[in-house]
């Protein structure tokens, strides 16, 4: 948390070494010329799935950009009461009490093909 993390591309000719910054015993990253560094911070770091709910609070960020645009109608709803079902489901395995809910929210896609194309097999 709050630390960044560097990483490099490029380093087949590692010219890069860190040094040891005397003032205070860290090491500094110096990177060559055709080394690539990407500073990591948690504003930039991409979400991933479980990012949209947070064990230690039990609640689901339904705002997480992991979700993309499946809490936004027509079928927001459905997905949303899917999700939470499999999430804090206590069944094994984990979600077997939540099918008709999926299959609901499946029904749903299949009602608006345009909008979910992607999700339909």
């Amino acid at each position: 948390e709050g630390r960044e993390m560097a990483t490099q591309q490029d380093n087949s000719q590692n010219q890069t070494s860190p040094e040891a910054n005397s003032s205070n015993g860290n090491e500094v990253f110096r990177p060559s010329e055709k080394d690539e560094v990407t500073i990591i911070t948690p504003e930039n770091a991409r979400p991933s799935p479980q990012d949209a709910y947070d064990p230690s609070t039990g609640a689901i960020n339904w705002d997480c950009p992991c979700l993309g645009n499946m809490t936004q109608p027509p079928c927001g709803n459905s997905f949303k009461d899917a999700f939470s079902c499999f999430v804090f489901s206590e069944a094994e395995p984990k979600g077997m009490d939540c099918l008709d809910k999926f299959k609901a929210m499946q029904d749903c896609f299949r009602e608006h093909p345009e909008i979910y194309k992607d999700m339909l097999d």
